[in-house]
């Protein structure tokens, strides 16, 4: 609804973007970008109007109605800055596309980098390597895995 001043409440325009979600659910795969976009700028939004706890209401929200995208996941992973937030959204990311190693990399340079959590690595590590769909993928991703410990 417009304000007095011609601008639309914040509860509007969550109202559309949840609209806007259910509509390009039904869209075809060739339609990925657009979803994509749609959830990453609902997203960005969110934490320009309302920081990090109205973001992660925003990034809850596109989980439950929207089939997030690997996009979204890495928009939401360079705003957010609680360590135990960024692993779960790092979870999920992985889930997107489990055959993809740059999701599990991504995942495994933070545990390493910024956590220092060599164990939780460790588990990730194997949970990625289950994931993965070839031996030579598997390969690749073990000397990059390796690179990032030493």
């Amino acid at each position: 609804e417009l304000h007095g001043s011609g601008v639309v409440s914040d509860q509007e325009v969550q109202s559309r973007y949840r609209g806007a979600f259910i509509q390009t659910a039904k869209l075809p795969s060739e339609y990925a970008g657009l979803k994509e976009e749609l959830q990453t700028r609902f997203v960005g939004w969110a934490h320009r109007t309302g920081g990090l706890e109205a973001m992660r209401v925003a990034y809850g929200t596109v989980s439950r109605q929207a089939y997030p995208t690997l996009g979204f996941y890495k928009r939401c992973l360079e705003l957010e800055s609680d360590p135990k937030h960024l692993v779960v959204l790092h979870e999920y990311a992985c889930r997107v596309r489990e055959s993809d190693m740059e999701p599990w990399l991504a995942y495994l340079r933070h545990l390493v980098t910024q956590q220092r959590k060599l164990e939780d690595a460790a588990s990730v590590f194997w949970r990625a390597s289950r994931a993965l769909a070839t031996d030579d993928d598997r390969a690749v991703f073990d000397s990059r895995y390796q690179a990032l410990l030493y």
